[in-house]
């Protein structure tokens, strides 16, 4: 078999050989047809193509449309690893693969701990104004859809209105500081089983209507989806609520720890940036970058490359070397 290409067969002239060794496809070797084995990537019985590999898995087959493997979609391809543009960034946003109660297959599952084909199935049947519950809605049976085609329709972007920012108002952020007996990180998954409280429940109400309309003049302006914008007025309240200083600027460490919630962390660390009530306590690239660089140098070049006392690091003076005549 020559590179980049399969050899056809000589007999049916359609199908190609049956692996680089044979001269002819499974139903046209000597004393065949033969059965053609599973394939070697996939374990596919049906629609051998060569080498051991079938049709949808052999990089020079003929490109095929198939359904995706996550939520059955129609309409992906090899190119794409048979997966949609939603399912592939489904897998990017939720990492835990376990079963899903719901259809009983292992995938990525939500914060709601369900796969993506049956939250679209719950968020098709809903009804207005009531409990989306995911295991009623698919008890009989599950409405498969086209691939990509979820596209939410967005007008354009009208100019934003001009807004005060939070911290410019006089009153943010407080100038006090409530001190902490213990310094103890937050485990917000505890929030999933709780509902978020409304702004007018929060400890600094005012406040948290400020950077709910933040929001909303940021998601104005820059285009949001509703989703995207409900989830970032969610994570703003949760962050409200952990406060140890209501008023006080959150830092970026604590907006960080949104990710075991399940929602987006940069939409949240943008407006809080807009609004001025953002503390980046997160350490400088750089440092990160300039411990990579040194990682396994000798201990008296560390020595020399470590920040020195005025904040830069000290620079290798190289030894004085004897003038050669």
């Amino acid at each position: 078999m020559s590179r980049g290409r399969v050899r056809p067969c000589p007999g049916c002239g359609h199908k190609p050989v049956a692996t680089p060794n044979h001269s002819h496809c499974f139903d046209c070797l000597p004393g065949g047809p033969y059965v053609p084995p599973p394939c070697r990537r996939c374990g596919s019985t049906t629609d051998y193509y060569s080498a051991g590999l079938c049709r949808r898995c052999h990089r020079l087959a003929p490109l095929v449309v198939d359904s995706c493997r996550d939520c059955l979609a129609w309409g992906v391809t090899r190119a794409t690893a048979w997966l949609c543009q939603g399912c592939t960034g489904w897998r990017k946003r939720f990492r835990t693969t376990q079963q899903c109660p719901s259809c009983q297959r292992h995938l990525a599952l939500n914060a709601e701990g369900v796969c993506r084909l049956c939250w679209r199935q719950a968020a098709m049947v809903r009804v207005p104004r009531q409990h989306l519950n995911v295991l009623d809605a698919n008890q009989h049976g599950q409405q498969l859809f086209f691939a990509d085609l979820f596209r939410q329709k967005r007008t354009p972007n009208p100019q934003p209105s001009p807004h005060r920012p939070v911290a410019g108002t006089g009153r943010y952020p407080v100038s006090h500081r409530q001190l902490v007996l213990f310094d103890l990180a937050r485990d917000l998954s505890a929030v999933r089983h709780h509902q978020i409280p409304e702004p007018s429940e929060l400890p600094d109400p005012q406040l948290a209507a400020l950077l709910d309309q933040a929001a909303c003049d940021h998601a104005t302006g820059h285009g949001w989806s509703k989703t995207r914008l409900l989830a970032a007025r969610q994570a703003l309240r949760v962050l409200l609520v952990v406060q140890d200083t209501p008023g006080a600027p959150i830092p970026a460490s604590e907006v960080s720890r949104l990710d075991q919630l399940g929602l987006a962390v940069q939409p949240v660390l943008d407006v809080l940036t807009t609004a001025g009530m953002l503390h980046d306590d997160r350490p400088p690239s750089i440092d990160a970058w300039f411990a990579r660089q040194i990682d396994g140098l000798p201990e008296p070049m560390l020595s020399l490359s470590r920040p020195g006392e005025s904040g830069g690091f000290v620079r290798c003076q190289p030894a004085s070397a004897k003038r050669v005549r």
